[in-house]
């Protein structure tokens, strides 16, 4: 991959961090929100609340797994083996990593793994 590639997913990466940081810091202002929260509440609002702090505390797990993937892309770049499937050492396709700059795996090695998934959940 060439200096001008590399400089692009760079940019695309640092692109989808400043966008998964703002959702997570007002995540964080919800869960306090919520919490704070302590009218007297019947087991309906008691039942939405807890739904509602999950809900929250899922997409925040999200988001910081979303953060690390693209940590981790940030650091191939930097290591100098982005773009290199991590099971085969095959060159993940370009077209592949415009559509997921954090992807580890090459196409083909992504569709051996997913179809021994759902073998094993057959």
């Amino acid at each position: 991959m060439d200096n001008e590639m590399l400089a692009y997913f760079n940019e695309s990466l640092i692109a989808h961090l400043k966008k998964v940081l703002p959702p997570m810091r007002g995540g964080l202002s919800v869960l306090a929100s919520l919490e704070a929260h302590q009218d007297p509440m019947d087991e309906v609002d008691q039942t939405l609340k807890r739904y509602e702090q999950e809900f929250s505390l899922q997409m925040q797990y999200r988001n910081e797994q979303l953060i690390q993937e693209i940590l981790d892309a940030l650091q191939r770049l930097k290591r100098g083996d982005f773009g290199i499937c991590s099971e085969c050492g095959r060159d993940i396709e370009i077209k592949r990593l415009k559509v997921h700059p954090m992807a580890t795996l090459c196409i083909d090695c992504k569709r051996a793994m997913e179809t021994a998934q759902r073998l094993k959940v057959a």
